[in-house]
């Protein structure tokens, strides 16, 4: 009886132990690149979130004295981080609004809290970069503006399936009248060639130069998956004033 009750106390000092020690699920998020940009109503946040733990979800953010808001494409005021993922948040897809932030200055580091189903809260330091107008049009050239296909040639086309695979979610991209080249990437415009972006829920996964992609696990819920076609200088691809994405929806049970 002794060593019975001996070792159950040595068995719950070993799983004690081992709940202190293992890592919070907080340690699961890195956040880096954070940039800060001036707007009319305070600060857009952009960022990449480097996830090596399982699936969560970013459902609010703010700062210091500044409260703050999910802002995507999709109209969603909660964004998926697929379990090892590093997504990002950019003005072109979701991204963060701090309101009240006006007098930062250019250089000055502001303090940026995320805060995710899962993991919890998670700050980090964004940088203020300046508002400068033509850098302003420049950002604007690579996030919304278009590159209206010739009518004297075929338009590129674009479909998208995503099937469960066990792990998580196996994308196809089919494609005609487009060729994804990495080799000119940032390079001059080339009718026809480019590479493509895959957005969840409006936040950027990753951006394609294969036909094929994978996404991790995710949290149960109904996703909508994004792609869009864009040139070598990062212009979305257009038909007739209409970018030319594919769209699809899916169900995590």
């Amino acid at each position: 009886m002794k060593r019975l009750v001996a070792l159950l106390l040595l068995v719950a000092v070993g799983v004690g132990v081992w709940l202190l020690l293992r890592p919070s699920p907080a340690s699961d998020i890195l956040i880096s690149d954070a940039k800060a940009a001036p707007d009319a109503q305070g600060m857009r946040i952009t960022l990449r979130i480097t996830n090596s733990g399982g699936a969560d979800s970013l459902i609010a953010a703010g700062s210091s004295g500044a409260d703050g808001r999910i802002v995507s494409v999709e109209g969603k005021d909660r964004l998926p981080i697929p379990a090892g993922s590093a997504p990002v948040l950019s003005l072109d897809g979701a991204y963060v609004e701090l309101f009240d932030l006006t007098d930062a200055e250019a250089g000055q580091l502001i303090p940026v809290t995320l805060v995710f189903e899962r993991a919890g809260a998670v700050t980090a330091q964004a940088l203020v970069v300046p508002a400068d107008p033509q850098a302003m049009h420049m950002e604007h050239m690579a996030h919304m503006d278009q590159v209206e296909v010739p009518a004297d040639r075929p338009a590129p086309e674009v479909d998208l399936t995503v099937t469960a695979d066990g792990i998580g979610w196996a994308v196809q991209v089919e494609m005609q009248n487009f060729t994804l080249n990495e080799d000119m990437a940032d390079g001059p415009h080339v009718p026809g060639v480019g590479h493509a972006h895959l957005y969840l829920d409006g936040i950027k996964l990753q951006r394609l130069y294969h036909r094929d992609a994978h996404i991790g696990a995710l949290p149960p819920g109904r996703y909508t998956l994004r792609v869009t076609l864009n040139s070598n200088d990062h212009r979305l691809y257009a038909k007739d004033g209409a970018p030319i994405i594919a769209l699809t929806t899916f169900e995590v049970p």
